[in-house]
């Protein structure tokens, strides 16, 4: 894909950016949000194969979250565009580590996320960057206390789904 086009699908025609660093970062917001919104949207279709229906509002919510993530971003809002995605993808990890035993190792996410977190807020908006990686880790040590069945699954479907992770 030459580098014109796909700039044009993240940013739009007429967006002009003078900082470099914060060209790279809004780029790298755009490509987390749509990377998101297939992540998620792949698991709702794999699931809905599967016969697997517990877990689809979840899913299909943090797509949508990712999506608009993505249109907020290409309308120039890249702010709240960040922001949005790592509200999204940190509660989405929350609701799924709460529902799973801590084997299975969800709370790696937490981890990613607090990175994307710095890396996409960067070093000018390192408050909302290290706020981030509060909120992150209040959820997983929150995760680690809540324990709910938000699914309804029943046990054989739970060490399924501990061997597919």
């Amino acid at each position: 894909m030459p580098f014109p086009l796909f700039r044009n699908l993240i940013l739009g025609h007429d967006q002009f950016i003078l900082s470099h660093k914060q060209y790279k970062r809004i780029l790298l917001t755009g490509q987390l949000s749509l990377v998101t919104c297939l992540i998620c949207l792949s698991y709702l279709i794999i699931d809905t194969t599967l016969q697997v229906r517990h877990a689809w509002p979840y899913q299909l919510g943090c797509s949508i979250l990712a999506f608009s993530s993505f249109l907020l971003n290409r309308a120039g809002k890249f702010t709240a565009a960040k922001l949005l995605l790592g509200f999204s993808v940190n509660l989405t990890v929350f609701i799924f580590s709460i529902n799973e035993p801590l084997e299975v190792g969800l709370y790696m996410y937490f981890i990613v996320g607090n990175l994307g977190a710095l890396i996409a807020f960067g070093f000018e908006e390192q408050v909302k960057a290290i706020l981030f990686v509060v909120f992150s880790t209040g959820l997983f040590l929150l995760s680690l206390i809540i324990h709910a069945d938000l699914f309804h699954t029943k046990p054989i479907h739970k060490a399924i789904f501990s061997l597919m992770s």
